[in-house]
């Protein structure tokens, strides 16, 4: 993918969210039997045509909530979600739905938000080039950043605003990274105590690896001391994505779909692949002593992480949807409404749940239940060994965009106002 593609990817999902209205609803993770629901006309049509037999009983609805229009969700914390508007940033306790605290969005000109970043310390929210930092118990205020200063001078000022912002490993500095144009980024590091700016650069934080950040811009890959921000090596190649492989091996994609493995401390390359893999892939993900990954059109692969060595890939019949991994299987979403599993190891196919639908948030898995949810707003809990689904239920009548599931609940996130919210790809198929 393109910076130009990811960049204009960023900011139609900005906008996007921009125009969403929020529905969360919570279940409790123990079986129960259901709450009284009358199902909508559209969940009975589907059920009829999409029938999948469950062998228990959804647990029951703990709550549900709705929020203003135009409010998005980007943190999740121990105890809390973290959701920001055009007005109101606000802290929803998890365990009953209720706004622990609301206050008002930092206030800036063209109103572009930034993701929220937070941990049980504190919560960090952007609004266009303004950062500010709150306690994530009270919503008191700690401090506030205009970062208007680092912008480039070729960068447009009705378009530069933060775009992500990510805590580091010891949550002692936050990275935000600011959209400059279509091929330009600029990241900055801020105490997280007092927002003071430690370093910035005209390049995009990829991944953080010991002490060390790796960086990418559309002409080189660098990496800088996080503390500092001082280069420690350079390379004269791109890269899009990238993931940790043990204590300092990073393996990166560039803009062409090849991926090269090398030492984050010195840049040493220590393995390339032979050609590039169709392009955009989704993030890589490292696990069981193989990096996986899921091409542009659905192919899933494995590589091995100490070689790039091809170890197998499953048939191009999947989405681009993050796929869950665990010590045994990786869990991808299909195009004929199923999710599959495949064995971690060899790539063998072990079983094929039927979802009824499109899955359009990344499934997930916690403990022996892999949690998938769809396009027609039903969420399934599906045993991770053999396939069959514990239990189904409708927990919207539109597509749910996002699952968070952990051992004590599930919760999900649906927009009534967006319907079309199934994998591209499976759009157009």
């Amino acid at each position: 993918m393109s910076w130009t593609q990811r960049g204009g990817r960023a900011l139609r999902n900005r906008q996007m969210r921009a125009a969403a209205t929020v529905l969360l609803l919570a279940l409790t993770a123990t079986t129960a039997a259901p709450p009284s629901r009358t199902s909508s006309a559209s969940h009975n049509r589907h059920a009829a045509s999409h029938r999948v037999t469950a062998v228990e009983q959804a647990p029951p609805v703990r709550w549900t909530a709705t929020f203003p229009y135009g409010a998005h969700l980007d943190a999740v914390t121990r105890d809390s979600w973290f959701l920001q508007d055009s007005d109101t940033i606000r802290a929803v306790d998890i365990a009953t739905g209720t706004t622990r605290w609301r206050v008002p969005s930092p206030v800036v000109a063209t109103a572009m938000r930034g993701l929220v970043a937070a941990d049980d310390h504190a919560i960090y929210a952007a609004r266009d080039t303004v950062v500010q930092a709150r306690d994530s118990s009270t919503g008191s205020f700690r401090w506030e950043r205009n970062l208007s200063i680092l912008r480039p001078t070729s960068a447009d000022p009705d378009l530069f605003g933060v775009i992500s912002a990510r805590l580091s490993r010891t949550s002692d500095v936050l990275y935000v990274v600011m959209w400059a144009g279509s091929t330009q980024r600029v990241t900055a590091a801020l105490r997280t105590r007092t927002g003071a700016v430690l370093w910035h650069t005209e390049s995009e934080l990829l991944n953080e690896i010991g002490s060390t950040c790796l960086m990418s811009s559309d002409t080189q890959t660098q990496d800088v001391d996080c503390l500092s921000g001082i280069p420690q090596w350079k390379a004269d190649q791109t890269a899009q994505t990238a993931v940790t492989i043990g204590s300092a091996i990073m393996a990166a994609c560039d803009n062409e779909g090849r991926i090269r493995s090398f030492n984050a401390l010195t840049g040493l390359q220590l393995w390339e692949t032979a050609s590039p893999y169709p392009k955009p892939l989704t993030t890589l993900q490292a696990a069981n002593g193989l990096i996986y990954f899921t091409d542009y059109n659905g192919r899933l692969y494995a590589l091995d992480a100490a070689t790039g060595t091809p170890r197998w890939s499953a048939p191009t019949d999947l989405t681009r949807k993050t796929p869950a991994i665990d010590r045994d299987h990786v869990y991808a979403t299909g195009l004929d409404k199923h999710l599959y599993a495949f064995d971690a190891t060899t790539g063998a196919r072990v079983w094929a749940a039927p979802t009824g639908d499109y899955i359009t948030a990344d499934p997930q898995v916690v403990e022996n239940t892999v949690y998938a949810a769809g396009k027609d707003g039903r969420l399934h809990a599906i045993n991770r060994t053999n396939g069959t689904h514990r239990w189904t239920t409708p927990a919207s009548d539109t597509a749910i965009t996002y699952l968070n599931a952990t051992a004590d609940h599930i919760t999900t996130l649906t927009d009534p106002n967006t319907r079309e919210q199934a994998d591209p790809i499976a759009q157009q198929r």
